[in-house]
């Protein structure tokens, strides 16, 4: 969305990505596992996010992404249930920056990824496996 000067411009975006698994165990092995939740079949959310960005007045410009996951809370200790699990929103990204600033050029305020490898600052949408690497 913008403006037709092109004063203000805002994207509303986000991402959602689940992981699913569903096993071909035997009964007999699903009992006998020593866990009786090991082998269950599951779906369960890995990443929703809800991001905003843009730019006013050309020169601040601005992005808000927030991450609605589940945050693993799980009061029975169950590893293999989510029942309990609770959506706990948090921030990724929460900056404000202003460009063209005398003697200084950008500034930027707020809660921002830190530039330690590429893979980290890159979208969770463009990684090649489920997991940022060890490093990242």
């Amino acid at each position: 969305v913008q403006t037709d000067d092109k004063d203000f411009v805002a994207h509303v975006g986000g991402v959602f990505q689940f992981d699913g698994v569903w096993y071909a165990a035997q009964p007999g092995v699903q009992r006998n596992a020593g866990n009786p939740g090991l082998f269950n079949d599951a779906v369960d959310v890995r990443r929703a996010r809800v991001r905003t960005e843009g730019t006013m007045y050309r020169s601040f410009d601005w992005v808000f992404e927030v991450e609605f996951a589940a945050a693993g809370f799980n009061p029975t200790n169950d590893p293999a249930s989510t029942r309990n699990t609770f959506w706990a929103p948090a921030p990724t990204d929460m900056w404000i920056q202003v460009r063209d600033v005398p003697y200084v050029g950008t500034v930027r305020i707020g809660q921002q990824k830190e530039p330690f490898s590429l893979e980290r600052l890159n979208s969770a949408r463009l990684l090649n496996f489920m997991e940022r690497s060890f490093l990242a």
